[in-house]
């Protein structure tokens, strides 16, 4: 009994080791953002004085869209699955997750580790498992949308993401007056995002193919020791595959609607940032901006990936023309309009009127 103990003592992650990395990676997006604010400072603050304002309404009235939008795409799946959960309840949960999405690692896909507590204390005893999947799914066509979406933009944007003069990269990887190694250096890059974002189609994908994968020896074996051990749950959730499989046109109808009410309505509030800062931005580089700086905030090494958006964001607006204290100005009042609409997230603990349960 006491080794038991020991042994499941051991596991746990010591408290100060949590408490460590959750400020290394404070630290670390805050060595970026200070890192992009070096040297621009003044001009920055000036560009945040001279400001106008009125452009934050439509800014937050199209950020806090994406937050409904995708509250009621994954209501909507969860009908799919009989989950007795109401459309205000998926905006509850949605919008607690994304306040939990700033500290949780991995940022929005965090936040849904968070939902599927969240989740648990909502749904019928019996039906916690087919509830979780409906958040696997939801976060799969939303990742299907958003990687369908950064190839489009990623194939039309070539010829500006081959002008992108990215010095620190350049010399951590010892290009320094190197320019045939740096073209080169780009043209890998470009083909690492467009790879990247296939083999996440392709991951989403391959999760329907369940039935051609059991029929290999290896697999079918794992898959039955699996499910042996969590007592029929990779059942369960096959069974959900083959649901939503049944259901192509609600899946297709909610990839369409992630790539026009949240892909595309990012791009149009940090289109309403440059206009409140008085500036312009041709299309090119706004779309590359957003959609890459999306990208690049998936690297779970920073709260919500702030800091690797910011950098993304503002170095693909400068390539495309924009002056480097307004792109600087731009990127980190986008990350900063995302961290306050997250925190407001909070408030729905307050009015979440339903009996909470542990």
């Amino acid at each position: 009994m006491n080794s038991d103990v020991s042994q499941e003592t051991e596991k746990k992650p010591h408290p100060m080791k949590k408490l460590f990395w959750f400020c290394a990676r404070i630290l670390l997006a805050a060595g970026i953002i200070l890192i992009l604010i070096h040297g621009n400072s003044e001009r920055i603050f000036d560009n945040l004085k001279h400001f106008d304002y009125r452009w934050l309404i439509p800014a937050f009235a199209c950020y806090y869209v994406h937050f409904i939008v995708g509250a009621w795409r994954w209501y909507k799946l969860t009908s799919v699955l009989d989950i007795d959960l109401s459309l205000r309840d998926a905006i509850f949960l949605s919008m607690k997750a994304f306040f939990f999405s700033l500290v949780i690692p991995g940022g929005a896909i965090g936040g849904d580790v968070a939902k599927i507590g969240f989740l648990s204390a909502h749904v019928k005893k019996g039906s916690k498992i087919e509830g979780a999947f409906t958040i696997i799914m939801d976060r799969t066509v939303g990742m299907v949308s958003m990687f369908s979406f950064t190839i489009v933009v990623t194939l039309l944007s070539i010829p500006l993401l081959l002008h992108v003069d990215a010095e620190n990269l350049y010399h951590l990887a010892g290009l320094d007056n190197c320019p045939e190694l740096i073209n080169t250096f780009r043209y890998c890059m470009i083909a690492g995002i467009l790879l990247f974002c296939a083999s996440g189609l392709g991951a989403c994908f391959v999760m329907f193919m369940h039935a051609k994968l059991q029929k290999i020896s290896i697999v079918d074996r794992l898959w039955k020791w699996t499910d042996a051990r969590t007592h029929g749950s990779v059942s369960r959730m096959a069974t959900a595959i083959d649901l939503y499989r049944d259901k192509p046109a609600l899946l297709l109808q909610q990839v369409i609607v992630g790539v026009i009410f949240i892909n595309l309505n990012l791009t149009l509030i940090v289109y309403f940032l440059i206009r409140g800062l008085g500036s312009t931005v041709q299309a090119a580089p706004l779309f590359a901006s957003v959609s890459l700086g999306n990208l690049a905030g998936l690297i779970p090494l920073t709260p919500g990936g702030i800091g690797f958006r910011d950098y993304t964001i503002m170095k693909l607006l400068e390539t495309g023309g924009m002056d480097l204290g307004m792109a600087k100005s731009v990127a980190l009042m986008f990350t900063a309009l995302i961290v306050l609409a997250n925190i407001s997230g909070g408030i729905f603990f307050i009015f979440d009127g339903r009996k909470k349960s542990k």
